[in-house]
């Protein structure tokens, strides 16, 4: 059989393709797409699809069970290095240490960009 043009089923060239295979992505009609039981363009990609479907779902997942000290000192000590450069520049942006004022003028600056 000939290749399929652009948008044509590859299993009937004179249908026009609406999905493609879930497989190996090959364009398939309508007419394939319930015929094989899904969005495959042959009982081969199916079955390979189901196969690997399988086993992806008897594969365990694992997950990091184990609490991480250092990356919680980590993250606390980054934490902390962002806040006190986000005061940092708030501070020079608004000539003031007083957050009721910075909250207000900030509120303001919203304002205005939106």
């Amino acid at each position: 059989m000939a290749s399929p043009g652009r948008g044509m089923c590859a299993n009937h060239p004179i249908r026009r393709a609406l999905y493609g295979c879930r497989r190996c992505g090959k364009p398939i009609c309508d007419n394939c797409a319930i015929a094989s039981g899904g969005r495959f363009c042959g009982s081969e990609c199916a079955a390979a699809f189901q196969e690997f479907q399988s086993a992806i779902s008897d594969t365990p997942v694992r997950r990091r069970t184990r609490f991480s000290l250092l990356g919680c000192l980590r993250t606390l000590i980054i934490s902390a290095i962002l806040g006190a450069v986000i005061w940092f520049a708030l501070t020079q942006l608004f000539n003031t240490t007083n957050p009721t004022q910075m909250a207000t003028e900030l509120k303001k600056m919203i304002r205005l960009a939106f």
